[in-house]
């Protein structure tokens, strides 16, 4: 009962987001029992959280060394290999959970993810197609497969799959569906339109920098110079390791004519980045 209710302490602190803490607490746990395969869990997704990946995965490794259908583990190391960028080994471990239960759309979704990261759409496109047949009612499972139609060029169907995506009524809304939108109307041709949506995306999602740059590109091709400073630096303020926007803030500096220091410095610190 008392270690019970540690890991249940522990768990709470992760809640809590005081990782330093609940990894103080789980360590006592199994400094007391190691064979407690709940609280290697836990640990593995403290060092999750604080992007230890390497770490997470050593920890969800030790809890499949005892059961090797422990589920949870396997879905652990999977995502904690993602993020490492060990596609190869993430993809063994979402499909070990396909085989296990598969209804279970978070092993689809990720894998068509990693298919989406590695620019392999026609896998993309079918294990988000088989995401959106196992839940239809999801908005995100349609929006994600609109972003794999985008990838592929199929516009007419990329609209569909995320306007349905936005039809769903949610209490909070949906993040990067009007991105995809601004990304389809941009494609066509369409810049007032794009404009207008990733304006929306920029008022649903105010820390995501992709519509900010967007948007900077729109106007530099408008040659309205100033209002693609403005967006490339709110970019910038948003994600200051996204080497591109330094990139495209500098020549539109160097567009505008006023600060050839400042383009200078910003071309440079795009380089670095790269």
């Amino acid at each position: 009962i008392e270690l019970y209710n540690e890991i249940k302490l522990a768990q709470f602190l992760v809640t809590e987001e005081k990782m330093e803490e609940a990894e103080r607490k789980i360590k006592d746990v199994l400094n007391k029992d190691e064979s407690v395969l709940e609280a290697r869990y836990i640990l593995g997704n403290i060092y999750f959280k604080q992007k230890k990946y390497d770490e997470a995965i050593e920890e969800y490794k030790k809890s499949l060394a005892v059961d090797p259908d422990y589920y949870d583990a396997i879905f652990g190391l999977a995502r904690a290999y993602k993020r490492a960028e060990n596609y190869d080994e993430a993809i063994v471990g979402f499909e070990r959970m396909i085989e296990i239960d598969p209804r279970d759309t978070k092993s689809y979704w990720h894998l068509g993810d990693i298919y989406l990261e590695k620019e392999e759409y026609d896998k993309a496109l079918e294990y988000m197609k088989t995401c959106v047949e196992i839940n239809p009612e999801s908005p995100a499972f349609h929006n994600k497969l609109g972003a794999v139609y985008i990838k592929k060029e199929m516009y007419d169907l990329a609209e569909k799959e995320v306007k349905t995506a936005l039809s769903f009524k949610r209490s909070v809304p949906l993040s990067m569906a009007h991105f995809n939108l601004g990304l389809i109307h941009e494609a066509r041709g369409g810049y007032d339109l794009a404009i207008m949506e990733y304006r929306k995306e920029q008022e649903i999602s105010p820390h995501n920098f992709k519509p900010d740059f967007n948007l900077g590109l729109l106007y530099s091709k408008a040659k309205e110079i100033d209002k693609a400073i403005e967006e490339f630096q709110s970019c910038i303020q948003k994600n200051e390791e996204f080497a591109a926007a330094y990139s495209f803030l500098a020549k539109a500096y160097m567009d505008s004519g006023k600060d050839l220091k400042k383009a200078e410095e910003l071309a440079l610190k795009g380089l670095s980045l790269k």
